[in-house]
């Protein structure tokens, strides 16, 4: 299968010595963005792009403080709730109960619907602040820290989800291995992330702003460390073990802007099969032999 092109109007991709690519270790890759110190290359080898230097855990774990999460808890909240209900029946669609992990918990938002609809619910959340609102609220048992710091006796869940959480990783790769141990054989992954290649929301930004929408600012509030397209993210998957059930795009954005170029990139993929929507959904599942 072709790999998919990155959308034209970026830095022009310049070769220079890089480090490894964090994900299949490769040299071969290009600068496509540049901020200050900062840049954003794009591997040749396995077509992800990534954020180099990779801040340090204590700097990740700062960024998503209280309020990081202060516009979910009040504006959003009402939006919020509605996308993690269609969240949950494309979950339901599947498995209709069980053990379910949700990575990356944030305010427990989804957890809470989880809950609600029959699953025996645990968390894992970066952030201190978040993890003991969510205990507090829903007395379910949240973990601080990165899943792979986590410990679980293996084949401890039946479903696993990460709703735009890999991207922010800082060992995306090594966190899938440990999801796939996390599940039971037969489980589910079910995972969202953006997608690199959303060139309708990338055109309406250039037409209003006059440019594309950069990968990194430092004021950055969502800290993507790394970007993904459909084919990189089946191939990530299924290197650690995991075959894709169905691909093609999260439910509409809590904000309104983005749901209406959504809607157009949803008529798209309708009659071309292309996603170039905003975000990349996918459902994995661990094999039972």
């Amino acid at each position: 299968m072709m790999a998919e092109q990155e959308p034209q109007g970026r830095l022009a991709a310049v070769a220079e010595p890089t480090s490894r690519c964090p994900l299949c270790g490769g040299t071969a890759a290009s600068v496509i963005e540049r901020c200050g110190d900062v840049c954003t290359e794009l591997c040749a080898g396995c077509d992800v792009a990534y954020l180099t230097p990779v801040p340090s855990m204590s700097a990740l774990g700062a960024h998503y403080d209280h309020g990081y999460y202060a516009e979910w808890i009040s504006t959003q909240q009402r939006a919020r709730r509605r996308l993690w209900r269609q969240r949950l029946k494309l979950v339901r669609a599947r498995r209709s109960g069980g053990d379910l992990l949700d990575v990356g918990c944030g305010d427990g938002s989804f957890l809470e619907v989880a809950q609600a609809g029959g699953f025996l619910c645990a968390g894992t959340e970066l952030s201190e602040y978040a993890a003991e609102r969510v205990r507090r609220r829903l007395r379910v048992p949240v973990m601080t820290g990165p899943v792979r710091a986590i410990e679980w006796p293996v084949a401890s869940f039946d479903v696993v989800t990460m709703w735009h959480v890999l991207e922010h990783l800082t060992d995306p790769r090594g966190d899938l291995a440990i999801v796939h141990r996390l599940l039971r054989p037969g489980g589910l992954l079910v995972i969202a992330v953006p997608n690199r290649l959303c060139r309708l929301f990338n055109g309406v930004y250039r037409l209003i702003k006059g440019s594309t929408p950069p990968f990194y600012t430092p004021d950055e509030r969502e800290l993507h460390l790394f970007h993904f397209t459909t084919d990189s993210l089946r191939r990530l998957l299924e290197g650690r073990g995991f075959r894709v059930l169905t691909a093609g795009m999260d439910v509409e954005d809590a904000d309104w802007r983005k749901r209406w170029t959504d809607r157009a990139a949803r008529w798209w993929c309708h009659l071309t099969g292309v996603n170039r929507s905003l975000t990349i959904l996918m459902i994995a599942e661990k094999p039972r032999d």
